[in-house]
């Protein structure tokens, strides 16, 4: 059978695999731009990576216009790609060499516009939710009960709020050094994300993760939007 561009992707031209956006079963044609046809060789799981080209062994698989490491085994086209036969060069000394896509550095500036939310940082989201977001995992249950009861009272009355959403996870309490420093990194990530025009930062006070030391990983132009 013949398939359109509808049930995989391939994220940029120079890739050689693209991504499966269903189940597809081996023998399957698929038709790519110009009509150019390939028939898949095996059964790809949804979202999993399938050759669009031949690539040899210690040869670099394509995605995003990037190498994303290197052919453990030869693949052929219609393959499926995987840890199978796909490994990092993290530790290869010739990744720096390659040559990545280079990109022009102006952008001939267009009148396209998207509707959106701009932020005191500059940033812009396509969003505007609010994020309720804890610094330790003994109030996961308080914020997820928050967030669910927002969207039932609060949202239907609310014309610009996409919607509440909770972040549970099991961090915060007992942490030290790094381990500490990486979880508040990552909750900082979440408070600054654009998406989140206003957050609502949960602590007990008993934590290792404080709220001053957490708060002081925040980007200042976002301190306005927490309460």
């Amino acid at each position: 059978m013949s398939e359109t561009n509808s049930r995989f992707l391939q994220l940029h031209d120079n890739d050689n695999v693209a991504v499966a956006l269903d189940t597809l079963p081996i023998g399957t044609v698929l038709t790519f731009a110009q009509n150019e046809k390939i028939q898949l060789r095996q059964n790809i799981p949804r979202g999993h990576k399938f050759a669009v080209r031949s690539i040899e062994v210690e040869q670099p698989v394509i995605k995003y216009g990037f190498p994303i490491g290197l052919a453990s085994n030869p693949i052929g086209v219609g393959d499926h790609v995987h840890e199978h036969n796909l490994r990092t060069a993290l530790d290869d000394a010739s990744w720096s060499e390659w040559t990545r896509p280079t990109f022009p550095e102006h952008q001939t500036p267009t009148n396209e516009t998207f509707l959106g939310f701009r932020r005191l940082d500059g940033r812009v989201a396509v969003r505007n939710e609010v994020w309720i977001i804890n610094t330790v995992a003994c109030v996961n249950q308080t914020a997820s009960r928050l967030a669910e009861r927002a969207n039932r009272e609060l949202l239907p009355e609310l014309k610009n709020v996409d919607g509440f959403h909770a972040f549970p996870h099991p961090f915060g309490c007992s942490q030290l050094g790094d381990d500490l420093s990486m979880t508040q990194g990552v909750l900082a990530g979440l408070v600054n994300h654009p998406h989140a025009g206003a957050v609502l930062l949960l602590g007990l006070g008993c934590e290792n993760n404080r709220m001053a030391e957490q708060l002081a990983r925040v980007h200042p132009d976002k301190l306005a939007r927490i309460v």
